[in-house]
């Protein structure tokens, strides 16, 4: 067999010279089980002939797997997926492996060369969360040799497994309490930004639940936010300063409905007597807030609990892949005191 050695060698390469995928490539590299004897020999054997596997083993890391584990987030400054990397790194302590985190600013081009250096970096999988509907996961994920579950992504991602957020679950828990329990009848939004994933489901649940319970929506009361907090603050001080102030306010995640606090502060206006609000995601600053925030609990630990643990199946053989895979994990309403409640509960 006749191999031409290109300028940089890496596994995709000898995958194509042994007319498997690059996974399989990986897998074999990293010494999993579920491959069998004769694809493991034939891409051995190539290995070897592009010398690529010896220079692996001088960096300690392919001969028993890396213990590296790769994720990717669209940011680091945020309290959610602070909880998501916590969750992770419990379970990649007590499995021995380490983590490495990187960002990608919702940047195509800076994803791609993300999952680059990862793989580069010989990580044995990718944890990557890419709630960005402008995101083309199909584009991108076939290029990566190692397995790659997904969280709050395009459900036909390219990946090995994909968790994602009831959404709907989440806003149906609260717009029941709002209508149901407290009885308010002009209900406003502010959503999360355009093109994201779970602001899209969210805002979409809020129209479809004030649509079936016979509400009118009225557009003056739906602004939209960009997640951050300084959104909250301004698009919760255009609803103060309209003519027609709604009773209460669902706010697509709880960074927002901070910002909210504020502009009430301004305003003069209290928070759970005034003006009812409740938030998404149930971040430990919530229950801080001053009434405590009414929130959707977002088990984002979990989240990033369930996707490890799914990575590290698919890389030991344990969990067989059959198929599209796409787990929904469940929302519970924390009730407080921003939405009219006195004293906390939940409903799970």
């Amino acid at each position: 067999m006749v191999i031409i050695v290109a300028k940089a060698v890496n596994i995709k390469a000898i995958a194509e010279v042994a007319g498997v995928s690059a996974a399989t490539v990986s897998r074999v590299l990293n010494k999993n089980c579920v491959v069998n004897e004769k694809t493991r020999n034939k891409v051995l054997k190539i290995s070897r002939q592009f010398n690529y596997r010896s220079d692996a083993v001088k960096t300690g890391m392919l001969e028993n797997g890396s213990k590296l584990i790769g994720l990717v987030l669209p940011e680091l400054v945020d309290e959610f997926y602070d909880n998501i990397i916590r969750g992770i790194d419990n379970e990649v302590q007590g499995r021995g492996h380490r983590l490495l985190v990187n960002s990608f600013h919702c940047n195509i081009t800076t994803l791609k060369n993300s999952l680059q250096m990862l793989e580069n970096c010989h990580v044995d999988g990718i944890i990557l969360v890419a709630p960005h509907l402008s995101m083309d996961l199909n584009k991108v994920l076939p290029d990566i040799s190692v397995p790659v579950v997904t969280i709050s992504t395009r459900e036909n991602s390219n990946a090995e497994a994909a968790f994602k957020l009831n959404n709907y679950q989440g806003v149906y828990a609260i717009m029941e309490h709002f209508i149901n329990f407290h009885k308010y009848k002009k209900i406003g939004m502010i959503k999360g930004p355009c093109g994201n994933i779970d602001a899209e489901e969210r805002h979409m649940a809020f129209l479809d639940i004030m649509q079936k319970k016979g509400l009118e929506i009225n557009q003056e009361m739906v602004l939209e936010g960009d997640f951050r907090l300084e959104s909250g603050y301004y698009a919760f001080s255009r609803m103060l300063s309209s003519m027609e102030r709604p009773e209460a306010v669902f706010i697509a995640n709880d960074m927002m409905a901070i910002g909210a606090y504020e502009a009430a502060r301004r305003h003069n206006v209290e928070i759970g007597k005034d003006i009812a609000v409740a938030g998404f995601d149930d971040i430990y600053m919530a229950r801080l807030m001053k009434p405590a925030l009414t929130s959707v609990h977002v088990p984002s630990e979990e989240l990033g609990m369930k996707a490890f643990r799914r990575l590290i199946g698919c890389l030991d053989g344990s969990i067989k892949k059959s198929g599209k895979e796409m787990e929904e994990v469940s929302a519970g309403l924390i009730m407080r005191e921003s939405c009219g409640c006195r004293g906390e509960f939940s409903i799970v």
